[in-house]
């Protein structure tokens, strides 16, 4: 029998990409919900200044919300449509990573965007390693 949470076929996957395939979605709903519902709390966690602007109150939560749905897109769709979904992350934690290393180059706050860089690069890794794991 095929593990639930497999984004391929049969014996293909291994046990450490079937994990990843219910962790990676998992872990970005609990970003998700982090920055959507508590954005001032999740910005200071990246060691950013806190949020006062409603401008940057609003695109912290946009971003949380995308994190939110797309972790649960993945696991709530059929097996043929979650690896769709993995590469859909994959492509955004990808475009997260190029817009930190961006804002490092453009002078904003080191420690954030070195830690915001360092989380995007590893999901990445995590989320390619689950899908060529098919």
């Amino acid at each position: 029998m095929e593990p639930p949470f497999a984004a391929g076929a049969g014996a293909a996957g291994s046990k450490t990409a079937t994990y990843l395939c219910k962790g990676l979605p998992a872990a970005r709903i609990a970003i998700g919900l982090s920055a959507f519902s508590a954005p001032g709390l999740f910005v200071r966690g990246l060691r950013l200044r806190e949020v006062e602007d409603p401008a940057a109150v609003f695109i912290t939560r946009m971003v949380g919300a995308r994190d939110l749905l797309l972790g649960v897109g993945a696991l709530a769709a059929s097996r043929e449509a979650r690896r769709l979904w993995l590469a859909l992350g994959l492509a955004a934690d990808a475009a997260d990573a190029a817009a930190a290393a961006l804002a490092l180059r453009g002078g904003a706050p080191k420690p954030g965007m070195v830690i915001s860089l360092v989380a995007a690069l590893g999901a990445v890794g995590l989320g390619a390693w689950a899908l060529a794991d098919r």
